[in-house]
């Protein structure tokens, strides 16, 4: 086709100017109040897009669009059981201002809940990370 050649040359810098595109699309995020952490706030989603980018080459597109999927869902469900299952005091003022004391029981339970499903996904994403790295060394030899 047309484009072959040109990605055949260029494709290390079309897949790391697309990383950086799909980083911007996610600026509109945030409000105009924090435009001088916006590179800070905007890093990982430029970092899930070079994992993703690396599960579209290595494993095709419907396992990379599903891997956005599951990373969405895995950040949206803290917020939905929050809005689910969360007093009031819980949903009004999140994690800002949160005082175990004067939290009621089922909320500290909520919030312990919580705190382990976030350790356990940071726990999967490091296994994972570090699987795939060594996959990728693995190809480099």
């Amino acid at each position: 086709m047309i484009f072959q050649p040109i990605y055949r040359r260029y494709g290390w810098a079309i897949f790391y100017f697309l990383t950086l595109v799909f980083g911007a699309i996610h600026i509109t995020n945030y409000g105009t109040g924090v435009w001088a952490l916006l590179p800070l706030l905007v890093m990982p989603q430029v970092i899930v897009s070079l994992w993703l980018g690396f599960v579209r080459i290595r494993y095709g597109f419907r396992w990379a669009v599903f891997a956005h999927a599951f990373h969405n869902g895995c950040l949206m469900i803290p917020l939905c059981l929050t809005k689910l299952f969360g007093s009031d005091q819980l949903q009004a003022y999140g994690l800002e201002k949160l005082d175990m004391e004067t939290l009621t029981a089922s909320d500290q339970l909520l919030v312990g809940g919580l705190g382990l499903y976030m350790l356990a996904g940071m726990v999967a994403c490091v296994f994972f990370a570090w699987k795939l790295l060594k996959e990728w060394r693995k190809s480099q030899y």
